[in-house]
């Protein structure tokens, strides 16, 4: 018995149908490799902002402030940037990475359209002026401190007029991530820490 090939007509609906399975596909395997990329960036981005978490603790933890040494200073206060907070904070510390007393300083500024976490970090009696800015957090959603004064919850600190650093600071870093970046929903990273240095020092 003679064997029938395909004609033109079962060809073409087999190619339609080929076509059709082979863009579910590759839609599945798009959407997976967007969804990968996605939680990598997403990752990358937690990352950064517990690493610099971690680091601005131990850096407060070891603050120091004397008001008879004119070098030392602990401040910051809190910039509202288009509905979100946008605080500025500078302090003498003990570097734990190195001997010595250095000025470190953090702020949350806005670059080509992005709030940005910056920190500087010198020896004092140096002029900050002849260090840069490095860039720690990109998509920044927000970056704020607060402490308790007196039984009352403040957002602004400057030692040259209380004379003292506050017992407890208040951290609380926001984070955009590809997955909540439409909704503007941050991921917020908190903190509260006891800087211990200062106290221990002066007792």
């Amino acid at each position: 018995m003679k064997q029938r090939g395909f004609t033109l007509l079962e060809a073409l609906i087999a190619l339609a149908v080929f076509s059709v399975i082979m863009s579910i596909l590759y839609l599945s395997l798009s959407s997976s490799i967007n969804a990968m990329d996605k939680a990598e960036v997403s990752a990358r981005t937690l990352q950064e902002g517990r690493s610099a978490l971690d680091n601005l603790r131990r850096e407060l933890e070891s603050a120091f402030y004397s008001p008879d040494r004119d070098q030392t200073i602990f401040r910051f206060m809190e910039k509202d940037l288009f509905g979100r907070a946008a605080a500025e904070l500078e302090f003498t510390s003990f570097s734990y990475f190195t001997r010595g007393l250095f000025v470190i300083a953090y702020k949350a500024q806005e670059i080509k359209g992005r709030l940005t976490l910056l920190k500087k970090i010198y020896p004092t009696g140096s002029s900050p002026e002849n260090h840069q800015w490095e860039t720690l957090i990109e998509d920044l959603h927000s970056f704020s401190f607060q402490v308790y004064n007196d039984g009352e919850l403040v957002k602004t600190w400057d030692s040259s007029l209380t004379r003292s650093v506050p017992v407890e600071v208040r951290i609380a870093i926001g984070l955009i991530t590809p997955s909540d970046s439409a909704q503007q929903r941050p991921y917020i990273l908190m903190d509260t820490v006891r800087i211990r240095i200062n106290r221990v020092l002066q007792e």
